[in-house]
């Protein structure tokens, strides 16, 4: 059902708008990494959330993980992403509010 509600297009039209001023730098701990325009994009998961209390971006939400680079590694059931994950926040509309990137799955 969520794959409908945003589905894997939509979700990469997203990610490479914040990549479409052709390179793009993004932020880590371990320093900054750069990021093509045509990134490979491997989908991890969707989620959507409802709060009894107004908390983080509201009582609802979508959240989706995406490997930037693709996945470079999957042991013991721990993911690792060539170059990072990006973790998309969409409102109960599903309209995108932020991205954030880590070198790890959060």
């Amino acid at each position: 059902m969520l794959d409908s509600l945003l589905p894997t297009d939509r979700i990469e039209a997203d990610l490479r708008d914040v990549f479409s001023s052709g390179e793009a730098r993004i932020e880590l701990e371990g320093g900054n990494v750069a990021v093509a325009a045509d990134v490979r994009l491997e989908l991890v998961s969707r989620a959507f959330y409802s709060h009894e209390f107004d908390i983080g971006f509201g009582r609802a939400y979508y959240r989706v993980i995406v490997a930037v680079g693709g996945i470079r590694s999957l042991e013991y059931g721990i993911l690792e992403a060539q170059l990072c994950f990006a973790t998309l926040w969409y409102s109960e509309a599903r309209d995108l509010i932020t991205v954030d990137f880590a070198e790890a799955m959060l």
